[in-house]
């Protein structure tokens, strides 16, 4: 897997069928390492002999609402009405059919929604996404959910931990009000961000604490640890960890004299 250290925001597309034979169909791809969009398509394959026409569909998409976040849920069948609610336990309970009565063909079955998920806090582990308590109304509204089997899908955010530890360039290096400064931890550690002037000394600390795994930023507003207004100039920002250290300079810049 390539790793473009200069992006900072990961896609993590999942494409998932659930397969009446048992079968998964599914692949990950992985772009840069951080902050995962999950999408997640449910679909459902008939058997291959299988001769009963499907009116409705009512499942439940269960998930760890402390590892991933739901955003949300869109039906791919034209015409059809897609209901979701969220249940106590974080899970999703979700509602399709054709308001007319009309059978949702094969086709729409193979493609039914998409779900979109986001990566808890700085999430970096396993973990499942279950489709359960599939209940399929038949031609006359009898239950055929017996035709059919379910399945789940394992995520791995493993190979989403950072493999360093850095503070990136910012975007501009100059700033009017404030400016975000980001930075990346392969390991918990003691973080310590500070401020120093063109003399070398220390003006403002940021960040003194223990700090997760992950890509975490701070904010600097241009004023010194006794909340008074630093002069415009140029500053040096110096990141330390137990295992690294680093610097990088940004400008203070007035506004009105900023052309």
């Amino acid at each position: 897997m390539l790793i473009n250290k200069c992006l900072t925001k990961t896609i993590l597309l999942i494409y998932l069928t659930f397969n009446f034979s048992n079968v998964i169909d599914s692949y990950i791809t992985q772009i840069t390492p951080f902050e995962a969009n999950i999408s997640l398509t449910a679909s459902f394959l008939e058997k291959e002999h299988l001769n009963q026409q499907v009116k409705g569909i009512q499942f439940d998409i269960l998930f760890n609402y402390q590892e991933l976040i739901f955003s949300e849920a869109i039906s791919l069948v034209e015409g059809g009405i897609f209901e979701y609610t969220k249940l106590d336990n974080g899970s999703l309970r979700c509602v399709l059919f054709n308001l007319n009565g009309e059978t949702i063909k094969p086709s729409q079955l193979s493609n039914l929604a998409t779900f979109n998920f986001i990566q808890f806090d700085n999430f970096f582990d396993n973990t499942s996404i279950y489709l359960n308590n599939v209940i399929l109304a038949g031609q006359y509204g009898q239950d055929i959910t017996n035709n059919y089997t379910t399945s789940s899908f394992e995520i791995d955010f493993l190979n989403l931990k950072p493999k360093s530890t850095y503070i990136y360039l910012p975007n501009s290096n100059y700033f009017f009000d404030e400016i975000t400064l980001s930075f990346q931890l392969d390991k918990i550690s003691q973080v310590n961000i500070e401020i120093y002037d063109i003399f070398n000394i220390k003006r403002k600390t940021l960040i003194n604490k223990k700090m997760n795994i992950g890509k975490h930023s701070c904010i600097w507003d241009g004023y010194d640890d006794y909340k008074e207004k630093m002069p415009y100039g140029e500053y040096k920002v110096i990141m330390n960890t137990n295992s690294y250290k680093d610097s990088i300079k940004i400008v203070y810049k007035n506004i009105i004299n900023s052309n």
